[in-house]
């Protein structure tokens, strides 16, 4: 795969009751989940310990429909529910609509832009400010420093993050608690 190229996730799985129990489906489901955010998060971590503590973070966090839904069969599993009018089992259903959805939007951009927009989440959820992470980003040479016209490009990735900044604290648990 090039960095150009759209990313590929595949089909969301699709409960069927006449070929698997609840359970049965939950497992493949989460499975799903955690591979969904490999596709869509994992991307430019310097190792696995940066990596599963950033996971933990966006189980833990983010109102994202792939980690509610796994905070929500957490839930189904600690309480041992499986009977399908449940609100929790419900909620999960409501949730992988949802998913769906994000799902259709993350497929229209590129790994690159998934990649540094990982990045930028990875470093707000460590509390960086904006500026920091842009000087990382160019610092390690995820953002070009400048353009192609030898013009300085702090400002417009400045911008950018900033506005992903402000969108991350919409899918934030943490910060919209307070």
């Amino acid at each position: 795969m090039k960095p150009t190229d759209r990313l590929k996730i595949d089909a969301i799985p699709v409960f069927d009751a006449d070929v698997q129990t609840f359970a049965e489906f939950k497992e493949v489901l989460r499975s799903y989940l955690i591979y969904f955010h490999n596709v869509a998060k994992d991307i430019h971590f310097q190792n696995e310990g940066e990596a599963k503590e950033f996971f933990a973070f966006m189980c833990k966090n983010s109102f994202e429909p792939q980690y509610r839904l796994i905070r929500t069969i957490a839930i189904a599993d600690a309480t041992n529910e499986s009977d399908l009018g449940s609100a929790t089992v419900t909620s999960i259903f409501s949730d992988l609509k949802k998913l769906e959805t994000h799902r259709k939007t993350l497929v229209q951009t590129t790994y690159q832009q998934a990649g540094i927009r990982a990045t930028v989440e990875a470093c707000y959820s460590l509390g960086w400010s904006a500026d920091k992470t842009v000087d990382y980003l160019i610092d390690n040479k995820v953002l070009a420093e400048y353009n192609e016209k030898g013009e300085d490009s702090r400002d417009s990735h400045l911008t950018t993050t900033k506005r992903y900044f402000k969108s991350f604290k919409s899918f934030d648990v943490e910060r919209e608690s307070k």
